[in-house]
């Protein structure tokens, strides 16, 4: 709700309280808001500078368990301008609150404030929709109309069709952030779909329908036989009609369901390959002592384990695993879409409660369980802290690398002796064989600051061991494949070992070119680093497998690529880009580039085992 309450103080539960760019959740740093819609920090405030954007000063304030937000400028165009921003927030925040799963955004109010403002003074203009191009390349499908200036743009690449990301390239320059999807296109249908650039987000809404017939006239066809726009009867007569209509249908995106547990799982169980732990394949059994979940998890994983080392494709029925980890945990009210690094986390507390707390080098959820270790030191007294947390993903925040994550920062907190800083470093503690990552991207796609995280090829992440391991324990757990010749043997007699009931003897034959002897990689550590006697050192994590998530109006799709890192043997230092993925999407097995732009969950397995 947006009300005036006093001294330029407004009612605004609407407002995040929380900077679009390093997600920052103390209100009391949020110092503008952009016209943009972007809450911004201090820090942010200074970088965010480009042309046709203005910050407008506020500070928000929490009283009795509300937020408000008050302007602190004493100019009048300053004072407008915050009220405009706000005001279109606060509608959008309205919309939200109703069932629908795309509803507008603050940009779609400015836009419509805009055409009304307009209407009379300009002619509309006429559309094909199904004939128009990319007015930059001229490719006719992935086809996107500004809904500002009328040009039509090809969008970026996806996984099912081409495209030169014009579009964007169109929105950088001019800010015009509202984009309608001629592919799927129906002038008559009142909810129209839309994307918006600054929010990265599709909008399903009445207005959408509103903006365009204010502004368009949407025709197709041949042009000759009457009823060119709305009457569909007329064209079902006129061969040239249907002959177009029947090439659109082809050219419109298949419908398919959302995959998010399918993509997850793909991922963990490559990750679990790559690491090639005899225990954990030894134990992927059927037992009458294991409960139902963890019976269906190793079948699941022996499937899709065969389809990677094979390259061939099953049908693989995980609907009862995912109803399985989705029905034990709750969801939150407020999520439209499902977060697959929650599933993966649910996954793994599942996992957790469901394997044998007296068999952990067998037990899946260890390979992934990540104890970190924080210390926190005053940069006064010098009194130190020491904080470890467990958990089985780290959760990078907008366009950070893993090393800004393990660096050093500052905390503003108290101390004791009245400090007002204090200097946190974080380390692991332990040695995962797999770690997961979690990109997040801003929750306002800013001009020039929308990039993606950093993907690396390899992580270089720093590790101090715990004082309370045992001077006996392994630092790594039993490894199934090595590249050292003392281990040749077992290469040999890997049928004799292997005692699984859902693995052949096959993939164990066919998985030895899994771990083949890269002449060109990077040399590994040496074991002196991690002698017992060495408590600090640094260890390496190779990217295996990438969780993909692409947009869309029916609510977008995940998928799982994987890196063969044979595709680096005569060339170590290949970009990750420029080699080609195993891609397992829509029942097939491809060889596809990554799609960089749409990752959101990494894997990386220990490169020093």
């Amino acid at each position: 709700m947006f009300k005036y309450i006093a001294d330029m103080k407004f009612l605004a539960g609407f407002l995040k309280g929380k900077c679009m760019q390093c997600l920052d959740s103390d209100y009391r740093n949020i110092v503008a808001i952009c016209s943009c819609g972007a809450e911004l920090c201090r820090k942010h405030a200074v970088f965010h500078i480009f042309e046709k954007h203005t910050q407008y000063p506020i500070e928000i304030i929490k009283e009795n368990e509300k937020m408000y937000a008050q302007i602190t400028t004493n100019d009048c165009f300053l004072i407008e301008g915050s009220l405009e921003v706000l005001k279109c927030k606060c509608l959008a925040a309205c919309l939200i609150k109703k069932e629908s799963v795309f509803p507008p955004c603050m940009h779609i109010f400015k836009v419509f404030k805009e055409m009304n403002r307009v209407a009379n003074q300009i002619s509309r203009m006429t559309i094909d929709y199904e004939e128009s191009e990319c007015c930059l390349c001229s490719l006719r499908k992935n086809r996107w109309l500004c809904i500002v200036c009328g040009l039509v743009f090809c969008g970026r690449q996806r996984y099912d069709m081409k495209g030169n990301s014009h579009a964007y390239k169109h929105f950088e320059g001019t800010e015009h952030s509202i984009f309608i999807n001629l592919d799927d296109f129906d002038p008559s249908h009142l909810q129209m779909a839309a994307f918006c650039c600054y929010c990265g987000v599709f909008i399903i809404d009445e207005i959408i329908y509103e903006i365009f017939n204010c502004r368009y006239i949407g025709v197709s066809g041949c042009g000759i036989c009457p009823g060119n726009s709305l009457n569909k009867s007329n064209k079902k007569n006129c061969s040239i009609c249907s002959q177009k209509s029947t090439c659109m249908s082809l050219l419109k995106s298949p419908e398919r369901s959302s995959g998010y547990a399918l993509a997850v799982l793909h991922g963990i169980s490559y990750a679990i390959l790559s690491v090639g732990s005899m225990c954990i394949f030894n134990n992927m059994k059927i037992r009458d002592a294991n409960t139902e979940f963890k019976n269906m998890v190793n079948e699941m994983l022996a499937k899709m384990i065969y389809m990677h080392v094979f390259g061939k494709n099953e049908y693989i029925f995980i609907d009862q695993i995912e109803h399985a980890i989705n029905s034990e945990f709750v969801r939150y009210e407020e999520d439209a879409l499902v977060d697959v690094a929650r599933f993966f986390r649910n996954c793994m507390s599942m996992l957790k409660r469901n394997e044998r707390p007296d068999c952990e080098e067998k037990n899946i959820s260890n390979l992934f369980y990540i104890l970190l270790r924080s210390s926190i030191t005053c940069n006064v007294c010098r009194e130190k802290w020491d904080r470890s947390e467990k958990v089985c993903i780290l959760y990078l925040k907008p366009n950070q690398s893993i090393s800004e994550f393990f660096s050093i920062k500052q905390l503003d907190k108290l101390c004791k002796c009245g400090a007002a800083n204090k200097t946190v470093t974080s380390c692991l503690a332990n040695i995962p064989s797999i770690i997961t990552i979690r990109l997040k991207k801003p929750g306002n796609y800013i001009l020039g600051e929308n990039a993606t995280s950093t993907i690396e090829k390899e992580l270089c992440i720093p590790y101090r061991e715990s004082e309370r391991r045992s001077e006996h324990a392994p630092l790594y757990p039993q490894r199934v494949f090595e590249n050292r010749m003392d281990e040749e043997e077992n290469l040999h007699d890997i049928g004799s070992v292997f005692i699984s009931d859902l693995l052949p003897p096959d993939v164990f034959e066919k998985m030895k070119m899994f771990f083949v002897k890269n002449q060109a990689r990077s040399q590994k550590r040496p074991k002196s680093m991690f002698q017992q006697g060495r408590k600090e050192s640094f260890l390496s994590y190779k990217l295996k497998a990438a969780v993909i998530y692409q947009n869309n109006p029916s609510g977008g799709y995940y998928f799982a690529q994987m890196l063969d890192e044979r595709s680096f043997l005569n060339n170590h230092d290949a970009d990750i880009e420029k080699v080609l993925w195993t891609t397992f999407i829509d029942g097939k097995i491809d060889q596809l580039p990554l799609f960089k732009d749409d990752a959101i969950l990494l894997l990386y397995v220990n490169a020093d085992e």
